[in-house]
């Protein structure tokens, strides 16, 4: 079985720069990604080995949950075997191999592994 090497939730909010703010300075996160520098959109903070990362609201509307399998290819055989449900790739990321599929209640769970 492929191992997973971490979990990433993914929650929306109506500013990244308060949000960002609020897990840096009363929950002592450090902040590892923003993106753009100016009025982000997406920030990414950790604290230990707890990642969260947020995204500016209007998006899907749908929180999600980033896995980290050893080899997302590996398991994306393995879950379009037993899907019964649409499996999609995730296409436009440098150096990242995703993709994702909905959970029952309408989560979306990404998987992905960095190609470096």
């Amino acid at each position: 079985m492929n191992p997973i090497h971490g979990l990433v939730p993914i929650f929306e909010t109506a500013d990244v720069n308060e949000t960002t703010a609020f897990y840096r300075d009363t929950l002592r996160f450090e902040g590892t990604a923003a993106y753009p520098d100016y009025d982000p959109v997406f920030c990414s903070l950790m604290r230990g080995g707890a990642v969260v990362v947020f995204t500016l609201a209007g998006g899907n509307g749908v929180n999600s949950l980033y896995i980290c399998p050893a080899d997302a290819d590996a398991l994306w055989e393995e879950i379009m075997n037993a899907a019964n449900r649409g499996v999609f790739a995730v296409h436009g990321r440098i150096r990242v191999r995703e993709f994702g599929i909905c959970d029952p209640t309408g989560c979306l769970l990404r998987f992905g592994h960095d190609l470096q």
